[in-house]
């Protein structure tokens, strides 16, 4: 970013960080389970104006839960949603909007959606009879996409689009988000490419950028929604489409008293749910299909999962199926291998120096680091790029879960775990009774290959496919599912 900068700004910059070695002074090499990495640390500076620590025990240092951490403004640019909670850069405007939406994110409040998972789940099972009857190969990816899509924006207005039932617009769904995220980085340090190209015709952007114009009728379509919820005829309560009367997110945060004015406009409400749904669907889906194929991977860990699964009624409720240890522990491997985030996530203290070993890093200065080196920490996880649910189980599991990237960390940590666990428990507990095999798949269609703001595999995967063989269940370990 540096670069970009007058000559006396950027001079100022680097006398600040630079008492921290760059990559060329400190070089060493370290053996890994994916092969001879070069890696330069414990710190470094990546940029003349930024940090990057790989240290767990510094980790709450740089993602603090209790002092003030501002993110970099240079990388709130990636979705182009500034205006966001996630991407609100002060510390002070973050926590204010962030508070808003807490109460709606908490236990209690996203347990009232259970029973819309539940019809949810009914119409993932159809769709796998679908498949089963037709004899052909689903696709996960798509298949959880939808159905995760489905589930954040009926949490967020009452209502979606039931991609579940439309296979083929839950992949044209699924690859529009892929394409916008692989421009990422573009945007990080181009983003005027962006902004010019949305000034084109609708019709001139769909051949200039086809990501762009997916993304941008994407957009469009939730901003239509956010205009309905501020609509004055909609003062009450929104009727989900289910016919039930249950707050939404966006009618809360409407109606809210901890947001200003300012924050209740059009286009601040539509930053905040383009970062809510792209950031719920495309993490959450990766998270099922990567468990999906281990568990379909792995006959032993299907095995031991659904002898558990016999313990609890057909129907179990969240509550039941996290007392579950070994299901619990297969949904902690599966968002490990997920990795969240996994760019340079950084933060910058603004009040305060601070200290790493012999280095001073002043106030304001990014600090940073990558879910890759804390999720695949090989003394935190033997073997890392193993889906092994057992390290889950063993008696320093609760130490592990300290250090886990995959949800954030710190003030700023995902809001939508409770959501996402919720979805993942019912989803995992009800397609582990499924029997299907797995078709032309293999390990690098879900290992994290490419880094695109969240892991991609193989640039040429054409996602998990799987043969249904049947929906019942089969194996008579199991007397509760069918």
């Amino acid at each position: 970013m540096a670069i970009y900068r007058t000559a006396s700004v950027l001079v100022v910059v680097l006398v600040r960080v630079s008492s921290v070695p760059s990559s060329s002074l400190t070089n060493s090499r370290t053996k890994t389970a994916r092969g001879n990495v070069l890696i330069y640390g414990p710190i470094i500076r990546v940029s003349p104006h930024e940090v990057h620590i790989v240290d767990l025990e510094f980790l709450d240092t740089i993602y603090s839960s209790s002092k003030a951490r501002n993110k970099d403004p240079w990388r709130v640019k990636t979705l182009d949603v500034a205006q966001s909670v996630g991407d609100s850069a002060d510390h002070e405007l973050h926590r204010r909007r962030r508070a808003s939406l807490v109460p709606f994110f908490s236990k209690p409040a996203v347990s009232k959606i259970e029973r819309v998972i539940k019809q949810k789940l009914y119409s993932l099972h159809d769709v796998f009879d679908v498949y089963k009857f037709e004899g052909r190969p689903i696709n996960l990816c798509d298949l959880y996409f939808g159905f995760t899509q489905d589930i954040v924006k009926n949490y967020c207005f009452g209502h979606d689009e039931e991609l579940i039932s439309d296979m083929g617009r839950a992949k044209q769904a699924r690859n529009q988000l892929t394409t916008f995220m692989m421009h990422s980085h573009i945007n990080v340090h181009f983003g005027w490419i962006n902004r010019t190209l949305r000034k084109l015709p609708a019709a001139m952007l769909k051949f200039a950028s086809p990501g762009l114009y997916e993304f941008q009728s994407f957009a469009k379509k939730l901003f239509g929604l956010i205009l309905l919820v501020l609509d004055e005829q909609n003062k009450t309560t929104a009727n989900r489409s289910d016919g039930h009367a249950i707050p939404t997110l966006f009618h809360e945060l409407r109606d809210s008293n901890l947001l200003p004015a300012g924050d209740k406009t059009a286009t601040r409400l539509l930053n905040e749910a383009i970062l809510i749904v792209t950031a719920g669907s495309e993490s959450l889906h990766k998270s099922l299909f990567i468990i999906h194929y281990h568990l379909l991977d792995n006959p032993d860990v299907l095995r031991k999962l659904r002898a558990e699964l016999r313990l609890v009624a057909i129907d179990a409720s969240w509550n039941d199926l996290e007392r579950l240890p070994y299901l619990t522990a297969v949904i902690a491997e599966g968002n490990r291998l997920n990795f969240g985030l996994t760019g340079r996530n950084s933060r910058n203290a603004p009040h305060e120096d601070l200290k790493y070993g012999e280095y001073v890093i002043p106030a304001g200065t990014p600090m940073s680091t990558m879910s890759m080196f804390v999720n695949c920490n090989e003394e935190l996880y033997p073997d890392p790029w193993t889906f092994r649910p057992e390290r889950w189980l063993d008696g320093v599991a609760n130490e592990r879960r300290k250090f886990m990237m995959s949800f954030g960390k710190g003030a700023r940590r995902c809001l939508g775990v409770n959501l996402a666990h919720m979805i993942m428990y019912k989803t995992i507990a009800k397609v582990s009774t499924y029997n299907l095999d797995l078709y032309q798949t293999d390990a690098r269609d879900v290992i994290f290959l490419h880094e695109y703001m969240t892991a991609q595999p193989r640039l040429d995967s054409k996602g998990v496919r799987a043969v249904v063989k049947d929906t019942r269940y089969m194996d008579d370990c199991n007397k509760g599912f069918h």
